[in-house]
C-alpha cells in the first residue's frame, strides 16, 4: 500500500521539511490541499460576522427589508460596517428538540460563510426559523436561503 499523507492533518512546517526531501509527488498534492484550506480560512465566520447585541438586533427591527417563505423568515438591514453579518434567532416554540434547532443553525451559517460573506455586502440579516422547518432536508433548506439572500442583497444594493 502505498504512502499517503492527509492533509487535514498536516502543518505549514511539515510540509517545509517535505519541500527540502524528495517528496515532490506529495508536495504537490499536500500544496493543492492546502490552497484549498486557505480559501476556506478566508472565509470564516468569526465573531467580527455576528449578530449579539440588543442594540443590534433593535436597529435592524426598525423599517427592515423582510423576506417570507416556508422555511424561514429573514430580515435584513444596511449596516454601517463593510461587511456582511448575521443574527439568528431560532426560537424552542418554533422547533422543539436542540438537536434540529443546532443543525439548522450550522447550516445557516455555513450558507452565511460559504456564500453571502464573499459578496462583501454591508448588510445586517437576521434568520428566524418557521414552525416544522425540521421535515425539510439540508438541500431544499439551502435552497431556500440561496433564494431569500440572493433577493435582499439584490434589493439592498
Amino acid at each position: 500500500m502505498a504512502n499517503t499523507i492527509d492533509s487535514r492533518f498536516v502543518d505549514i512546517n511539515y510540509q517545509n521539511k517535505l519541500e527540502n526531501s524528495d517528496g515532490s509527488k506529495l508536495i504537490k498534492k499536500i500544496s493543492k490541499n492546502n490552497l484549498d484550506l486557505d480559501e476556506k480560512l478566508n472565509h470564516l465566520f468569526t465573531k467580527k460576522y455576528k449578530i449579539n447585541k440588543p442594540a443590534q438586533y433593535s436597529h435592524i427591527f426598525s423599517k427592515p427589508k423582510r423576506l417570507v417563505d416556508k422555511n424561514f423568515i429573514i430580515i435584513a438591514k444596511l449596516n454601517t460596517e463593510n461587511y456582511p453579518r448575521l443574527g439568528l434567532a431560532i426560537s424552542k416554540k418554533s422547533i422543539k428538540l436542540s438537536v434540529q434547532r443546532n443543525r439548522i443553525k450550522r447550516l445557516i451559517r455555513e450558507y452565511f460563510r460559504n456564500e453571502v460573506i464573499p459578496c462583501d455586502a454591508p448588510i445586517d440579516f437576521v434568520v428566524m426559523a418557521k414552525k416544522n422547518i425540521q421535515n425539510n432536508d439540508n438541500k431544499s433548506l439551502t435552497l431556500s436561503l440561496s433564494i431569500n439572500f440572493n433577493k435582499l442583497i439584490n434589493q439592498l444594493s
